[in-house]
């Protein structure tokens, strides 16, 4: 098998053949050396039976961490050993028909300022880049010489005693010297702090048009100097998107490069459901059977929106998206609850996606079944038409339904993912097709199905396609 290259058409990721593609997977990342992920229970990438099993699951995306820090540890020195593993992983996937798109993976900025409690560090860039900026002052030195030499920046000065440990509680943070630092800043107003001091920076519009977008262009530019086919993928602001469960949207205005750069271009986004996350601020005692889930702001209320707000900035700026980021613990009600239901809203937006968190193997390294469950279902993974409706029934009958408008210039058949467990094979399913369409195995991977076109398929048909387990 091999891989080709994508663009994009419309909203959709395209193939050569002009099919829309939809891609499922998950993340594989490191945040420390040796910077790829490489044995259980994180995914082991370099390990050729996990890739033929993720192929076998339906997964046909991995977003790859690669990280500056890794590729290039001492300025101008490269890792070769590190880069050469890249490279061996992008193989291997290629190998099982495995797509891979690089992450530039930055939470954080740096490791040496892993003294703040509640930070554990790592290095979204390189610690001898980080080293080059200036240093922040002990403001300690008249008080507290002795201590002026001890790590100023991450310490806490006097009157706090040596070692002072803030035992978690966040807001002592406030009293370390590179927090003092900052704010003497703002005080002296150096550099212009003040007068270029704007809260509306932290609105969609302002991070995103005024801030990243000017840098992504010429991170755009500098890459099409050498590839002029593969796709970027670009971000906003995480709360760009999801802002305390009210979606503000990207607050991009076009993809990096302008509109000629539409057809390569893909909105990264996360959403982790906020009601989950930070939960509520105060202690609250639910009814019997009610559940956050169930009350005031909804997951899936906020979900909705997301996913609305997602398709209506890719419709005004071009290029498509792809959620790179999501996912919940599905040993839990709500959790399992909250993956069927963007599994689920995937689908109706013929969304790919990316799983956080998962690699369906624990440290023994053997397979996670009751959570693999729950991502391993059927979906369109190649269309050949305009995407209409798309839909699994996981509560009751598990069908599988499919619904695109028929293009007869597209050569090449559409391509249904179906998973054993649920459909048998040789003989435990159904196929309910129209138009005159017909169906076989595919010939390279027997878990997917191929929808073909016949000399009686009208052009523009709408294609239905209905698949049931016996």
């Amino acid at each position: 098998m091999t891989t080709f290259k994508m663009s994009v058409k419309g909203k959709y990721i395209v193939d050569p053949c002009g099919r829309v593609r939809i891609f499922r997977g998950i993340n594989g990342v490191l945040k420390y050396f040796p910077w790829y992920p490489y044995k259980a229970p994180d995914p082991p990438l370099l390990n050729s039976t996990y890739m033929e099993n993720l192929r076998n699951w339906g997964f046909n995306v991995i977003r790859l961490e690669t990280m500056w820090a890794g590729a290039e540890p001492q300025e101008g020195q490269y890792n070769e050993t590190y880069l050469s593993k890249l490279k061996d992983i992008v193989e291997l996937a290629n190998n099982y028909n495995i797509y891979i798109f690089h992450d530039m993976h930055q939470d954080l900025l740096t490791s040496a300022l892993k003294g703040l409690d509640n930070l554990s560090g790592y290095d979204g860039i390189p610690l001898w880049l980080f080293r080059k900026f200036p240093n922040c002052s002990s403001y300690n030195m008249l008080t507290c010489p002795a201590k002026v030499l001890i790590e100023p920046c991450i310490k806490y000065p006097c009157p706090f005693y040596d070692g002072f440990d803030s035992n978690g509680n966040w807001f002592f943070n406030y009293f370390t010297s590179v927090c003092s630092n900052a704010f003497q800043q703002l005080y002296k107003n150096n550099s212009g702090a003040v007068d270029s001091w704007n809260p509306t920076i932290f609105s969609p519009y302002e991070a995103g048009c005024r801030n990243l977008l000017p840098v992504y262009n010429i991170l755009n530019a500098a890459i099409r100097t050498v590839d002029t086919q593969t796709l970027l993928f670009y971000e906003p602001v995480t709360y760009a998107i999801d802002a305390n469960g009210f979606p503000l949207g990207t607050g991009f205005n076009t993809v990096p490069g302008g509109n000629l750069s539409a057809n390569l271009s893909v909105l990264s986004y996360h959403w982790y459901c906020t009601t989950l996350s930070i939960g509520l601020p105060i202690p609250v005692t639910l009814p019997p059977g009610v559940t956050l889930l169930t009350t005031g702001t909804t997951c899936n209320i906020q979900g909705d929106l997301i996913f609305q707000a997602v398709d209506n900035d890719i419709t005004q700026t071009g290029g498509s998206s792809f959620l790179t980021e999501f996912g919940f613990d599905g040993r839990t009600n709500t959790g399992a609850q909250q993956n069927d239901y963007v599994l689920d809203k995937s689908d109706q937006y013929f969304q790919s996606w990316t799983v956080w968190g998962q690699s369906f193997i624990n440290e023994s390294n053997n397979i996670q079944y009751d959570i693999l469950s729950q991502f391993n279902r059927p979906y369109a993974y190649a269309i050949a038409g305009t995407p209409l409706f798309m839909f699994y029934d996981r509560n009751d009958t598990h069908c599988f339904i499919l619904k695109y408008t028929i293009d007869l210039t597209i050569t090449c058949p559409s391509q249904i993912y179906l998973p054993s467990t649920i459909y048998p094979r040789p003989n435990g399913y159904n196929i309910t097709l129209t138009c005159e369409l017909s169906s076989n195995i595919n010939a390279d991977d027997p878990n997917s199905i191929d929808i073909n076109t016949t000399n009686s398929t009208a052009n523009g048909c709408c294609a239905i396609v209905i698949i049931c387990p016996t």
